[in-house]
Order: C-alpha cells, then structure tokens, then sequence
C-alpha cells in the first residue's frame, strides 16, 4: 500500500527508486518487464531499468504528488528508471489537466522537448492523448506537431 510511503514532496534530487525499492519494487515484474519492454543492445527500449512496481501504484502516487512542482516532475521524467518516467507522466497529467493555459503550455512545451525520455510505447499511449492530442493549438498545423517536432 502507499500509505506507508512518505518520501518528501520535493523529489528534485532524490529518487524515487530508493523508496520504492523498500516498499513496491518486484525483481520478478521487474525481470518480465526488461524482456518485454525490448530492453536489449539495439532494441527500442535499450538501456531502459525497471523496478517491477505496478502501474497501479504509480497512479496512486500521481494523485499523492499531483501538486508537486513541474520541475520537479521533469526530474522525474529524466530518470532512467522506467516507472519513474511514468510517474511523471502521470503528474504531469494531472498538473494539465488542473491548469490554466499558461501552465498547459508548459508542460506540452515540455513534453515535446523530451520525447527522448517518453521512449517505449506504453509511456507515449499513457500520455500523448491527454497532453499533446489535446494541444494542437499551439501549433500551425497537426503535421507540424507530430512529425516537424520529431515526435514520431
């Protein structure tokens, strides 16, 4: 359960791996998930680590830290811990959708300047719909958002 979880609310810094590795992280989900996720030498998802916690938990987390700042969400998006990534993504939602225009364009600003880190598919299906697909405006055309900003 994350109740039991109490790690500070400025995660700038720090990482959640080292919670969560006391209290959700699984070696077996983990184990699974490299091998499905193509984690290997010349695969889509090289390089990727991954703890095993489940996407559950992460979901619960995000309405924890939903009111974290969006810098510190980046962080979190940097990480090369997979669940880390998702977590931010999943605050980052919630962030957007509770935001004003000033903020939803920042975090579709930040979404499209680290596609880099939104690397395997279940991170990019957890997420385009709700920050980029909702966004166009901000840019001329839908051509332009997906294929002229590299997304895709």
């Amino acid at each position: 359960m994350v109740e039991h979880i109490r790690f500070p609310v400025n995660l700038t810094g720090k990482s959640l791996a080292v919670f969560e590795k006391k209290h959700h992280a699984n070696k077996k989900n983990a184990e699974v998930a490299q091998r499905f996720f193509k984690t290997g030498p010349g695969e889509y998802a090289e390089g990727d680590r991954f703890l095993g916690i489940r996407v559950p938990v992460l979901r619960k987390l995000a309405r924890e830290y939903q009111t974290i700042a969006v810098e510190e969400a980046e962080h979190l998006l940097k990480s090369p811990i997979h669940e880390e990534r998702l977590l931010s993504l999943f605050i980052l939602i919630r962030i957007y959708s509770k935001g004003g225009e000033a903020v939803k364009k920042e975090i579709y600003e930040l979404y499209l300047s680290n596609t880099r880190f939104i690397n395997n598919w279940d991170l990019v299906d957890a997420s385009a719909e709700h920050i980029v697909g909702g966004k166009s405006r901000y840019i001329d055309s839908p051509s332009q958002k997906i294929y002229g900003n590299g997304v895709f």
